[in-house]
């Protein structure tokens, strides 16, 4: 028996019919040709390696949104191609056509069962668990949904330019009148959708975070030592603190705690300060009140005061914190400032600007504040920024060489994409170093880690005294995402891939950047040591940046330490 038969407006693969010309989907949804080519090509390569596994739900808009766009371009690309004359045309049959979706059918099987074992590489890779066995099939069903629905709206956006369109006709001639009506129609649905909807959504986003920031985590209570904002003797009142500036200020290591790891009588009770949003009504007002916290608790007498740039909803990690305090024995000063109730990526959605000008607004008060300071007793001045928060040092500096000349230390973690400092230094990267991993001026200043490699001095060239290290993992889509993926293929795509991303990895246009972004999601919840999770990195990160020589028992206990605290 033939393997391959065509009979009338049927194909058949060993006897079993695949293509019918009156019952395909295609004609039942009415879609056009060369839209469905390119967007079940646009569908394979959705199955292709990206940073880190995803749930089949995110998969499976992934691969939605890709097959929506691809058919969106193959649509555009049609109408062009029916402008041209027709004799100029290329003529295919009806059963032709069929024969070419069929063959495309099998080809998107061929990729669904590919992207199930590259799911299963992809967290092999990075330390997660595999996806269930019904991955596969929920994938496809939601996929269908997404796309259906994308390419209902826009048949739905097409249908109201045309209803403008004849409206205009009655006092516009025809083609002014038909591209009039698509304009009006964009206009309108831009209206709706960014200045109606989205601030009514993002208001009552706001409104809801911000009654759960009135909340105190279990077991975390007011302080009464005078060195603690929110204490009786500090004038911030501890109720307007936040919740994460309530449990920052009463979470830190203990005196005791501390000498465990120092050595008896060589401990200090770190000091921790914070300002919340509710704190006083301006950005202005709220970096005074901790100037003045910082004179009233007599900071200029510690060794280190480290500004501690929160996340979006005020958290600041207590694994950096620590890290720091317990390196400097206690005799450390923390300080963070809050400036919006939304997590990180609701922030860095809505306003990544407040984040830089808050880290301005807070540097620029406390640098001024200590270069007044005796030079022969000022302490360390450091800063420590993750994630959205690195936008504040994103803010507070120009380059690397104003990093260096205003601190003493800098460590910033999982920079997003949009940092413009970070973006800058990987820009000027010396010839021949990677993206990923890159140096900077023979790395005298800032040094580069993706986690796998620590900051390592090179024998010729040691690391200068206020050092500038920069933690981004090779899989942290916060730090690749970007709009430019769209159309432009990046040099970590071009170049070897990361420690901890698949070397099949591949970039297509608009697929990689639908691939990447809906990673996003599950690079908070990561395994330790990929995707956006940091914590197991910062002890090591801090050691280096701040130059500091531990024996390898006084490491291994400080990991030991810093692995127990909640980042």
């Amino acid at each position: 028996m033939q393997t391959i038969t065509l009979q009338s407006d049927y194909l058949y693969i060993r006897g079993y019919k695949l293509a019918s010309l009156s019952k395909t989907v295609s004609d039942k949804l009415h879609l056009d040709f060369i839209g469905t080519v390119f967007g079940l090509i646009f569908f394979c390569l959705s199955f292709t390696p990206s940073l880190l596994p995803r749930g089949y739900v995110l998969q499976g808009v992934a691969s939605g949104l890709s097959l929506a766009t691809g058919y969106g371009l193959g649509v555009i690309l049609s109408f062009f191609y029916h402008s041209i004359s027709y004799r100029r045309r290329l003529k295919l049959t009806l059963l032709e056509k069929r024969i070419i979706l069929s063959a495309l059918l099998l080809v998107a099987i061929v990729f669904i069962i590919a992207g199930n074992h590259w799911q299963n590489q992809t967290s092999k890779i990075t330390e997660a668990a595999n996806p269930p066995a019904v991955y596969s099939l929920n994938v496809v069903i939601i996929a269908c949904i997404v796309a259906l629905l994308l390419i209902w709206a826009s048949r739905s956006a097409r249908r109201l330019g045309r209803f403008f369109g004849r409206i205009l006709r009655k006092i516009l001639p025809e083609k002014i009148a038909v591209y009039g009506g698509g304009l009006l129609a964009a206009i309108l649905l831009v209206f709706l959708i960014n200045g109606v909807l989205f601030k009514a959504l993002f208001g009552l986003i706001n409104y809801s975070f911000g009654l759960a920031n009135k909340g105190t985590p279990d077991g975390i209570y007011q302080p009464q030592n005078g060195i603690y904002s929110g204490s009786p003797k500090s004038a911030i009142d501890w109720n307007t603190l936040g919740e994460k500036g309530r449990e920052f200020v009463a979470s830190g290591p203990s005196q005791a705690s501390i000498e465990k790891f120092a050595g008896a009588g060589k401990a200090t009770q770190p000091s921790r300060l914070y300002v919340g949003l509710e704190s006083a009504p301006t950005l202005n007002e709220r970096v005074d009140l901790l100037v003045h916290e910082l004179i009233r608790t007599h900071a200029e007498n510690r060794k280190a005061i480290l500004i501690a740039i929160p996340t979006g909803s005020g958290g600041i990690n207590g694994k950096s914190v620590e890290s720091v305090e317990y390196l400097y024995h206690g005799d450390t000063t923390s300080m963070g400032i809050q400036y919006s109730f939304l997590p990180s990526w609701l922030s860095f959605l809505a306003d990544q600007e407040t984040a830089r000008d808050n880290g301005k607004v807070l540097t620029n008060a406390v640098y001024d504040w200590w270069k007044q300071l005796p030079a022969n007793h000022r302490p360390k001045l450091l800063m420590y920024g993750e994630s959205l928060g690195s936008l504040g040092a994103d803010g507070a500096f120009s380059g690397a060489d104003d990093m260096q000349n205003k601190m003493n230390g800098v460590l910033l973690v999982g920079p997003p994409n949009s940092n413009q400092l970070r973006e800058d230094l990987v820009e000027n990267r010396d010839p021949g170093t990677r993206e990923v991993l890159p140096t900077y001026q023979q790395g005298n200043v800032v040094r580069f880690s993706d986690g796998f490699e620590p900051f390592i001095e090179p024998v010729d060239k040691p690391w200068g005294t206020n050092r500038v290290g920069i933690l981004q993992n090779a899989s942290d889509p916060v730090v690749w995402a970007s709009t430019s993926l769209f159309l432009h293929k990046p040099d970590w795509l071009k170049e070897p891939r990361g420690s901890d991303v698949l070397p099949n990895m591949k970039w297509y246009p608009f697929v990689t950047a639908w691939q990447v972004g809906l990673d996003l999601p599950f690079a908070f919840s990561a395994t330790p040591g990929h995707g956006h999770r940091y914590g197991n990195d910062l002890a090591q990160s801090w050691t280096s940046v701040l130059n500091m020589n531990l024996t390898q028992s006084q490491y291994e206990q400080l990991q030991q330490i810093i692995d127990k605290v909640k980042g």
